[in-house]
């Protein structure tokens, strides 16, 4: 066969090979614009799923959840300084009542005496005598010198005592501090703990008496202005649930690259 025939024949199937390979590049195209065009359609219908927030039929569900009625919404209300006044005035008596000074002054004091050594006190200890038995003496401490302590009128040597019942002769003052620390730490986390439960429970029983409503959020309002608020909270929740679950949504697309296009989503009115 001759140069040119070979050459002729090598171009034709060069041309038929590339026409092919450009139909095989267009019709992949084509059923990959037509399986998007799909995909994108499948998740317009999901964002169309989505809920809307609705207002109106939201306000009419507070209401009746909270038997808010047209009267109770144009009653007058007392102002909310003056009922804090009186939940402050009755939470000062109550904490006065339940944390006596008085008897907060003693049981410090006891606490001091537990944890200090003077004359008077009651020790109650085991010891070793000098005839080698455990002897035990319950009395009143007399004080001590020269590692000697005196239990009423009788001499025990302080080196004596057994380990379990040294504690109640080797008191230094700052054991007692200590001690008296702790106890006051203790009395104020009880005080604290105290006042925000007696508050809550002060708050409940006289702004409910008074016709308020406690908000998600914990405040008291007057019908009209919980309303409101709730209707903003419960949009804001709805809102976040929304954007999470189209945040689900462009992760299960992610590959189509569906979000370059405009899609639209209802769930909002």
């Amino acid at each position: 066969m001759s140069k040119g025939k070979t050459s002729i024949r090598n171009s034709l199937i060069f041309l038929i090979t590339a026409a092919v390979a450009v139909i095989m590049v267009w019709w992949a195209g084509f059923k990959l614009s037509g399986s998007l065009e799909q995909t994108r359609t499948t998740l317009q219908k999901e964002l169309n799923a989505l809920p809307q927030f609705d207002r109106n039929a939201e306000r009419t569900r507070l209401t009746e959840e909270h038997h808010i009625s047209t009267r109770t919404l144009n009653e007058k209300y007392p102002p909310v300084d003056k009922l804090e006044r009186i939940i402050t005035e009755q939470l000062r008596l109550a904490i006065e009542q339940e944390f006596n000074p008085e008897a907060i002054r003693w049981q410090e004091e006891k606490v001091r005496k537990e944890n200090s050594l003077y004359p008077g006190k009651q020790l109650d200890i085991k010891y070793n005598s000098d005839s080698g038995n455990i002897e035990s003496i319950s009395g009143k401490y007399e004080g001590g010198n020269s590692g000697m302590i005196f239990i009423n009128g009788k001499a025990i040597k302080a080196k004596s005592i057994l380990p379990e019942y040294r504690n109640q002769i080797k008191v230094s003052p700052s054991q007692t501090e200590t001690a008296l620390k702790k106890f006051r730490q203790s009395l104020q986390t009880r005080r604290e703990g105290f006042s925000q439960n007696k508050r809550a429970e002060l708050e409940a029983e006289i702004f409910s008496a008074k016709g308020y409503l406690k908000t998600s959020n914990g405040r008291w309002l007057t019908p009209l202005q919980f309303i409101d608020e709730e209707l903003q909270i419960r949009e804001q929740r709805h809102n976040a649930d929304i954007d999470n679950k189209i945040a689900g949504l462009r992760q299960k697309y992610k590959a189509w690259g569906i979000f370059s296009f405009n899609l639209q989503n209802s769930t909002q009115k």
